[in-house]
């Protein structure tokens, strides 16, 4: 079990996120509680926030930091890992 290097909530309080020092981000409905996406990465994750997509279909987005450089990845959470 690694420690978790950060956590963001979606504007709407429907999905929390955790990144942590194994490479894992984890994605969790907030409503059921149940982890519905865990995402293995090939960096170390650090920083992570909710972007808001609005349009005809609204969805939410996660980006989170590459601790090691400053790269960013974009992760839609609404579509199974």
């Amino acid at each position: 079990v690694a420690s978790i290097n950060a956590l963001a909530v979606s504007a709407d309080g429907t999905f929390l996120a955790t990144t942590s020092d194994d490479g894992s981000v984890k994605v969790f409905d907030v409503l059921s509680f149940d982890m519905i996406s865990w995402l293995k990465t090939t960096f170390v994750p650090g920083s992570a926030e909710f972007l808001t997509a609005t349009g005809t279909t609204p969805r939410s987005l996660l980006v989170v930091a590459d601790r090691q450089s400053s790269d960013m990845h974009l992760y839609d959470v609404n579509k199974p890992a």
